[in-house]
């Protein structure tokens, strides 16, 4: 397992326990590399009602990853969540 797929997996592992601070350690402040990561990352951020951290992540994700799923997944709720 290469490092870069162990922090995702950890990260998994951590909003599956609910541990959003725990993803956040791992992912935040720009350590997410890639579309999977951001994801995690915009899901603990919004389960914390980190509405502000949650819509730059989806940011991110859309100029960063603008063809992956996750940014089509993530699209429709940045429209009705966050400020223009």
């Amino acid at each position: 397992v290469r490092p870069e797929q162990e922090r995702s997996f950890e990260a998994y592992a951590c909003l599956g326990r609910r541990d959003h601070a725990c993803v956040e350690r791992l992912l935040g402040d720009g350590r997410a590399q890639t579309a999977g990561e951001l994801s995690i990352l915009i899901r603990a951020q919004r389960a914390q009602h980190e509405d502000s951290l949650a819509c730059a992540s989806m940011r991110s994700l859309f100029e960063r990853f603008p063809e992956s799923t996750e940014a089509a997944r993530y699209r429709a709720i940045h429209d009705q969540s966050c400020p223009r």
